[in-house]
């Protein structure tokens, strides 16, 4: 399984919905267990969009761990792979470097996602957390995912 062999990822699910599920758990734990109480708030999964070192995924060998090779998409001059890196291809969005962090140049592929139960995340979350997106970079990248995947497809 891809998720195996990732090394970066970004959570798609919105804080808001994040945030509810938390508290809502966190409460569940104070309440007497006899007591009715709403679990509307809580979420069993959280959406995750694997980030692919650029590199790896321009020349398609980023999911050669798991032997899929991809298309190459051009040399790094080229329009293709511009378009890319400046967030005007709507299957591909760019994430710049982090030197602070250790962080390459990444690149999220809206064709790849998944959907991790909640409990899973949550045990490996303190292993693996590195950085937050700011508010600004995140809703762009939530809307640009979600507009990818309400075009409407042609065969």
């Amino acid at each position: 399984m891809e998720l195996n062999k990732l090394k970066f990822g970004v959570i798609l699910s919105q804080d808001c919905d994040l945030n509810q599920d938390y508290n809502s758990r966190e409460f569940l734990k104070t309440v007497k267990k006899d007591e009715t109480t709403l679990n509307d708030k809580m979420i069993p999964s959280i959406l995750i969009c694997p980030a692919y070192p650029a590199e790896q995924l321009r020349l398609g060998t980023h999911l050669a761990s798991i032997n899929m090779p991809m298309t190459k998409i051009s040399s790094a001059k080229k329009t293709p792979w511009r378009k890319i890196i400046q967030n005007e291809t709507p299957r591909y969005h760019f994430l710049g470097e982090s030197e602070e962090f250790e962080i390459p140049e990444l690149v999220l592929d809206f064709k790849r996602y998944y959907s991790l139960s909640r409990e899973y995340l949550y045990k490996i979350y303190s292993k693996c957390y590195l950085v937050s997106l700011s508010e600004l970079y995140r809703e762009d990248l939530t809307n640009r995912f979600h507009h990818y995947h309400s075009r409407i497809g042609l065969p």
